[in-house]
């Protein structure tokens, strides 16, 4: 046994002064350290990559239902006595307007311009887009209008109007990820889904 001891001691490295060298490791605090600067690296991949979309999706869900709740609350209160029609003009587009006997667009109570919400331009939903909607089942992707008789909801097709037989859906998409806006059948009220996957089979539009 102290012949052992002894070769083993004779082999390890010993610097110029004759001392034996210390084994190269790393200590606890180094180990530490390092643990540390994995768990900022991923936190902050993390907050770029993941809650950032989730957050301007969300936002953009909440842009639609807002809009779309200004649109039957204008029309039941304010003087254009007539029904008020959000057309959506494409996948990133849509814009509010007065239905019969006025020029123009409803104008927006913040910008105090033509209500027209374009997600191309707007950095805050910039890459969100109009998926899909639907109201009445119809294959026509009518637009969403509110009368006034108690803001009831509408769908629209070129200048007929039907009261809807089912809550109307608008769906929008962000890198794959989805959010429903549901405006409810018997009093518009509009509330937003989160589309669990398989969004098709579990959170579809048509």
């Amino acid at each position: 046994m102290e012949t052992t001891i002894a070769v083993l001691l004779i082999n390890k490295p010993q610097d110029k002064m004759g001392f034996f060298k210390k084994d190269k490791a790393f200590s606890i605090i180094e180990l530490v350290v390092v643990i540390i600067i994995f768990s900022i690296i991923a936190l902050v991949a993390t907050l770029k990559f993941g809650p950032y979309d989730a957050m301007k999706l969300d936002a953009a869900a909440r842009k639609i239902a807002s809009d779309i709740t200004y649109a039957q609350m204008l029309a039941m209160t304010s003087a254009y006595n007539n029904f008020i029609t959000i057309d959506f003009v494409s996948s990133t587009q849509y814009q509010i307007y007065p239905q019969y006997g006025f020029s123009g667009l409803v104008t927006n109570p913040f910008t105090r311009q033509d209500f027209i919400v374009d997600f191309t331009t707007d950095t805050n939903y910039k890459g969100v887009t109009i998926d899909c909607r639907n109201f009445n089942n119809l294959a026509t992707n009518p637009d969403l209008a509110f009368s006034v008789y108690r803001g009831q909801p509408q769908a629209k097709v070129s200048f007929s109007l039907t009261p809807f037989n089912s809550d109307g859906k608008v769906r929008i998409d962000y890198k794959g990820k989805k959010r429903m806006i549901m405006v409810t059948r018997e009093t518009g009220a509009v509330r937003v889904l989160q589309c669990p996957e398989p969004v098709l089979t579990s959170c579809p539009c048509p």
